[in-house]
């Protein structure tokens, strides 16, 4: 017997039969939602916790990039900590989910340092909210340490990053792109003159069900009102009530 599985985890369109205990929002209304699959069909059953309401006229095209990867980094700033006025260092800053956490940094009241491997970008990811450009990793450890680091690369990356961290910062781990390992060298995680109680945290959005929804709520309202770019490049032709990815 075959077990069919429609993919994708984020999906925006309109609400066609509401939560019977009213927890939710009401028919139609647009929404953006996210979950474990599902998110291709025409029609998906999600948690109310995890849907975001979508401004009326919205183009819910780009509103359907935001759950994953806006949701994620936004959810990994919360997890660093008080934000305005400190610093903060992105990896993979030029990536799709680089490229919200820079916005949502800047927005934030942050000095961003991103950390990318392509030169040629620097000046897209200055217009994003970044202060500092970074190309070489090993230069990490002679820039002002940061408070918090949003890494997104994993591998030589995560290590480079974490030891760019002052003391009691927090280092959110929410993508391994690289697929490489980790080799933290010896007296890397006791004191080595950088500073104590530095932290690692790992995120997955799908494991954090309280809160999502209004986060994806305030997310979409930037987004409608053009304060957040989700770059979308094109856009093929849909279901015109939903829009899936």
């Amino acid at each position: 017997m075959c077990a069919w599985r429609v993919p994708g985890w984020d999906a925006a369109g309109g609400v066609v039969r509401a939560a019977a205990d009213g927890s939710g929002p009401a028919v139609g209304t647009p929404v953006v939602t996210v979950g474990a699959d599902g998110a291709w069909a025409e029609l998906r059953t999600v948690d109310t916790e995890v849907i975001g309401t979508v401004p009326e006229g919205a183009d819910l095209g780009p509103i359907s990039t935001l759950p994953v990867a806006a949701g994620t980094v936004l959810r990994a700033l919360h997890r660093i900590g008080p934000i305005p006025g400190r610093r903060v260092l992105v990896t993979g800053a030029g990536g799709g989910v680089g490229r919200f956490t820079l916005q949502l940094a800047a927005r934030g009241g942050v000095h961003v340092t991103a950390v990318t491997s392509d030169p040629a970008q620097a000046d897209a990811l200055r217009a994003l909210g970044a202060h500092e450009i970074v190309t070489d990793l090993a230069a990490l450890q002679h820039l002002e340490q940061v408070h918090g680091v949003v890494e997104l690369v994993g591998g030589a990356h995560m290590v480079a990053a974490h030891g760019a961290l002052a003391e009691n910062g927090v280092l959110a781990s929410a993508g391994h792109v690289s697929g490489d390992g980790e080799q933290f060298p010896h007296g890397t995680l006791f004191d080595n003159g950088r500073g104590h109680n530095r932290q690692i945290a790992t995120y997955l959005l799908l494991d954090d069900a309280v809160g999502p929804g209004a986060d994806l709520t305030w997310l979409t309202a930037l987004t409608a009102r053009g304060e957040l770019d989700p770059h979308v490049l094109s856009e093929a032709a849909s279901n015109p009530m939903s829009s899936g990815g």
